[in-house]
């Protein structure tokens, strides 16, 4: 397991590539450095597949934060629609352990 992190800026999309027999465990947002006063909601988005879906809402001064327990085993892509200032995301990578069918048959010839 290995932890995991990225900043994504005002204005990007930033892509999120797993890597081959692994999985990301997206564990929390929260917001950067926020310029200006304003307490508009930020939303954040994951496109997967070329879908867009909705992730979360943040507030800069009542919910700044949020924890997730999403795991991804493809490529995604993240965005937020913050004017100026960025979210940080965390979580871990992960090697994922899978048996083979093959793997199975030959446990149970034995």
């Amino acid at each position: 397991m290995e932890f995991w992190a990225v900043e994504v800026k005002s204005g990007d999309v930033t892509d999120v590539k797993i890597g081959e027999r692994k999985s990301l465990h997206l564990a929390q947002a929260c917001l950067g450095a926020i310029d200006g006063e304003a307490d508009e909601p930020i939303h954040l988005h994951v496109i997967v597949n070329g879908e867009r879906f909705a992730l979360a809402t943040l507030y800069p001064k009542s919910l700044p934060t949020q924890e997730f327990n999403l795991v991804f085993v493809e490529n995604f892509k993240l965005s937020h629609d913050m004017r100026n200032g960025s979210v940080h995301f965390f979580g871990t990578q992960n090697r994922q352990w899978t048996k083979s069918i093959k793997d199975s048959d030959d446990k149970e010839e034995e």
